[in-house]
């Protein structure tokens, strides 16, 4: 069971503003969590599957969208790339790694 100091850390931590035990109401304190816990489902970060599986032009954990990304410049391995990038809506920042996997050659004309 949490004890009331970890309480309000919670209840700091996640509401508008800093909420004291002695002076709230606990059925505002019990919305504040329910609101918190809604927006946490609906903002779940995508698995490494997902992200991979969908568009990439998202941020896995806000779900910013191109906008909210910056791309730092790739960084050439001897046979990969790595893309450093970084969301700054919720200040998130993942690195995407692209391995040469074939090479075609176009015939001269």
């Amino acid at each position: 069971m949490k004890t009331r100091d970890e309480l309000q850390a919670i209840l700091n931590t996640i509401a508008d503003t800093p909420l004291n035990l002695d002076d709230i109401d606990y059925d505002d304190a019990i919305e504040t969590l329910r609101q918190f816990k809604l927006e946490a489902q609906s903002a779940r970060w995508q698995t490494d599957a997902e992200y991979i599986a969908g568009s990439r032009c998202n941020c896995p954990r806000c779900g910013g969208d191109l906008d909210d990304l910056v791309v730092a410049s790739p960084k050439r391995q001897v046979d990969s790339i790595d893309v450093d990038i970084l969301c700054e809506g919720c200040r998130h920042s993942w690195t995407e790694h692209y391995t040469l996997t074939s090479i075609t050659h176009e015939e001269e004309h």
